[in-house]
């Protein structure tokens, strides 16, 4: 979704005081959407709105000098409304106006009484900062201050001189959702203690000359802004409008001519097209799977890393270049992110969920979707209730040969699917670490495998609702010592334990007759192996090799079909990106993912008790 973007005039008032209709025209043919006003160039607000709506620019909004407002707010709120504004802001205070000064006390309550008049005649009020409302007061911002003394007053937050106060910028604003609907994107490069940075925008700070550096103004993406960031900020805090602000040129260019470059490289991000991925768990999963994926996809990319073992969260994020957190909550809390990509082991899936949720970011979860189906619903709750998208993470429903199959049964081909039957089997195979840990992983082989190949064949059947299940779940060999064989070593958790099944089979009943077979095994006297298959009124088929049994002309027929080999991971993750940027039903959603949850419950509850369960 594009946010609309206007230009503050002030980058332009030279512009404007010789040729007020040709800069607007030139301003709209750029592609700014609207303007933000800051005074009228000598022309009456009818005019201005006049011109303004010939060239078809929005007059999103107006800064006016407190003084200027003080001094006639009764006139000052006729004529911008007469232009069209809707917002009316506070600029910039004098000195002694200002946090810490002897007149801040009384300039809070002008603020306030002028906030809530401009309420009350439908024009709102916003304050835009420059750096001293960061001084505190009482151990509170200036700033804040302003904001909690007046529930009508909005905040028309300055990027950069946000940045320059030392503030993270994108959690300030998302500390005021909802608070800020207009947004100041403003790009600059620093260095030192860039002294007299007022002295840009034509006001005496009276910095001595030992404190100068290098200050400047510059065009959007070219200095020391992360605007891909403050978007995304943008996006989770409500604004409606980015205004682009540059107080003076740089860089040998004029002041259209910037304006210009700033509108342009806007519009690489605007509307947005990558993600802004923060993984949680930079384990195996991640590291030999997701992050493989991203490497091959344009349309998501990790801008950070979150996992409770610092270190290897330090290494995972170094690779990238980005920061790394301990937490879930302090990853959603610091970092400009769009969604979160759960890789952690399983237990850790549903309070990472559900953290991520609150905080109002979308969810890409491996499998399996937790350790209960009373999870999985306390995950849905937090999911639906923010509002945000969820899908699980398997990856053979992205698989080319089961794309496949499943395009024969969207069309009909296989007629009415009446039976599945899928295997993933290991003569010797369990991994060490945490997958034996009951308390870490929730189950054993039908948890870390068995999921695989249950789901291939359910997606295949088209997901048809289960309703009962019979199964045994063994542990006949459990920690071998087999000679000959390796184990896959998984990450170790604490007080590890091997207290998880070796081997699970049964059959899953469906709401439309159909019937699932299943085995999944780490540890069998039997030969490795694994494939699915489905069958059908029609035809039938069978995952590996891709093969489609049928009938043509009369004759049974056997075809082979050749697809070609695809990266899941990347083909998954670009998927969920795609749906969460664009719209549109992700290919596991969150329902489907409880109804596979409740089948795993009802295959360990029917091989502990040694029944058939209802779901």
């Amino acid at each position: 979704m594009r946010v609309p973007v206007a230009l503050q005039l002030y980058s332009v008032r030279t512009d404007m005081e010789k040729d007020v209709p040709s800069t607007l025209k030139a301003i709209k043919e750029m592609g700014y959407d609207g303007v933000e006003l800051a005074g009228f160039y000598g022309i009456e607000p009818a005019q201005m709105k006049a011109y303004l709506d010939e060239v078809g620019l929005v007059p999103i909004s107006a800064h006016v000098p407190l003084a200027d407002f003080l001094a006639d707010t009764e006139k000052t709120i006729n004529d911008y409304k007469t232009v069209g504004v809707q917002y009316v802001v506070v600029p910039y205070l004098e000195e002694y106006r200002r946090p810490g000064n002897e007149g801040f006390a009384q300039c809070v309550e002008d603020v306030k009484r002028l906030a809530r008049i401009c309420a009350d005649a439908g024009l709102p009020l916003q304050y835009h900062n420059h750096d001293f409302e960061f001084k505190t007061v009482d151990g509170e911002y200036g700033l804040d201050i302003f904001l909690s003394s007046a529930p009508e007053l909005g905040l028309e937050l300055d990027t950069c001189w946000a940045a320059v106060a030392g503030v993270n910028v994108g959690k300030y604003l998302r500390s005021y959702k909802g608070r800020t609907p207009v947004l100041h994107l403003k790009d600059y490069y620093k260095s030192g203690n860039a002294g007299k940075m007022y002295n840009l925008i034509g006001i005496d700070d009276n910095a001595a000359p030992e404190e100068e550096s290098a200050f400047e103004f510059r065009p959007l993406g070219k200095g020391m802004q992360d605007v891909d960031a403050l978007l995304c900020a943008a996006r989770h805090s409500g604004v409606k409008w980015v205004v682009v602000e540059q107080d003076e040129p740089s860089m040998g260019l004029s002041r259209l001519e910037c304006a210009k470059q700033s509108i342009e490289y806007l519009n690489t991000l605007n509307p947005q097209t990558v993600l802004r991925m923060g993984v949680v768990g930079a384990g195996n999963i991640y590291t030999n799977g997701h992050a493989i994926g991203y490497s091959k996809i344009t349309n998501a990319r990790v801008v950070a890393v979150a996992d409770i073992n610092e270190e290897r969260a330090r290494i995972a994020a170094e690779k990238l270049g980005v920061p790394y957190f301990t937490s879930v909550e302090a990853m959603c809390e610091e970092a400009e992110i769009d969604a979160v990509d759960i890789c952690t082991w399983n237990n850790g899936h549903a309070p990472v969920c559900i953290a991520a949720a609150k905080a109002g970011k979308h969810i890409l979860c491996e499998k399996p979707m937790t350790r209960s189906a009373a999870e999985a619903r306390e995950m849905e709750k937090a999911v639906k209730e923010a509002g945000v998208g969820f899908m699980l993470a398997v990856p053979g429903r992205f698989g080319n040969a089961n794309q496949y199959i499943r395009g024969l049964y969207e069309k009909g081909e296989l007629g009415d699917v009446y039976y599945g039957k899928t295997a993933y089997v290991r003569r010797r195979g369990t991994p060490t670490g945490w997958f034996t840990d009951l308390e870490h992983a929730g189950g054993g082989p039908v948890y870390d495998i068995g999921i695989h190949g249950i789901d291939a064949a359910w997606y295949l059947m088209g997901t048809p609702k289960p309703t009962r299940v019979s199964a045994i779940v063994n542990t006949k060999i459990g920690d071998y010592q087999t000679k000959g064989v390796t184990k896959w070593q998984g990450t170790p958790c604490p007080d590890n334990q091997f207290n998880v099944e070796d081997s699970g089979m049964g059959v899953i009943h469906f709401e439309n007759g159909a019937m699932l077979a299943f085995e999944a095994t780490w540890a069998i006297n039997a030969p490795d192996g694994s494939n699915t298959m489905v069958c059908g009124s029609k035809a039938g088929a069978t995952l590996s090799p891709l093969t489609i049994y049928g009938e043509r002309e009369g004759y049974l027929s056997t075809d082979s079909i050749k697809v070609l080999d695809n990266d899941r991971f990347a083909d998954e993750i670009s998927h969920f990106a795609d749906k969460m940027l664009n719209g549109g039903e992700v290919r596991y959603p969150i329902e489907q993912a409880i109804q596979m949850q409740e089948m795993l419950d009802a295959i360990y509850l029917s091989g502990k008790e040694g029944r058939e369960v209802i779901i």
